[in-house]
């Protein structure tokens, strides 16, 4: 039933000009755009922001729209009548963003490769990175759907919490490895990028960004918990 779910939500993504657009073409030519400004020794900054920006993009921003429209349309009330459990349900429709986002990090690093970067030092590194950043932005795109009545208004609701992912991101980014604090680290983006660029330049410091990461995970688990409806407000 969760795969059957996750193979029609995933043709009707593919169906949606403006989902697909964000989930795959945006981030894809962002990350293009960063790698060609990558050079010697800057390498891992380069691939982190990639991280981020597909994270961001692919998975929080195209989560948020697809679950208001869901809801709008009355389809996630239909699915909690059927067998699957309010767990399964996510897990189905969020599922081929997942995935998505999976191969998008592998296209996006083999691009960089490509325009001279050279290959991840600690590349076990990036799997933690994955698998705990992209459940922190679907946790938050749930989060931030319990305040979208609308997918047209998910371009809105995203923004706050995407611009402090972005600048968090640089901010750390900007700091040598070694001198990263723990107060970056509890910042998404920059939990997220310390992360992913120790995979090129090794910090020695793996549980401070994955604490960060596990922190706005639980965030967002307990807002959506709280306020998160599964049909439109009356």
């Amino acid at each position: 039933m969760i795969r059957a779910l996750a193979v029609s939500e995933l043709r009707i993504l593919v169906r949606n000009k403006l989902v697909c657009a964000t989930a795959l073409l945006l981030p894809l030519g962002l990350g293009a755009l960063i790698a060609s400004d990558g050079t010697d020794g800057s390498w891992g900054d380069v691939v982190a922001m990639q991280f981020v920006m597909v994270l961001l993009f692919c998975v929080y921003a195209t989560a948020t729209t697809s679950l208001a429209a869901r809801r709008r349309q009355l389809v996630l009330k239909r699915l909690r009548s059927g067998e699957l459990s309010d767990p399964q349900i996510l897990v189905g429709l969020l599922a081929p963003l997942l995935i998505l986002a999976a191969l998008q990090s592998v296209l996006l690093i083999t691009c960089a490769v490509a325009f001279g970067a050279p290959l991840p030092e600690h590349p076990l590194v990036l799997i933690p990175a994955y698998v705990f950043g992209s459940v922190m932005a679907a946790s938050m795109a749930l989060a931030t759907v319990a305040f979208t009545a609308s997918a047209e208004l998910a371009q809105i609701t995203v923004a706050p919490f995407f611009l402090a992912a972005i600048t968090s991101a640089a901010w750390v980014l900007s700091t040598e490895v070694d001198a990263v604090t723990w107060l970056m680290d509890l910042t998404p983006g920059g939990a997220l990028a310390d992360l992913v660029r120790q995979g090129w330049e090794d910090g020695g410091r793996l549980l401070p960004p994955i604490a960060g990461l596990l922190v706005w995970t639980g965030v967002g688990y307990e807002i959506s918990k709280r306020w998160l409806r599964w049909e439109p407000r009356g």
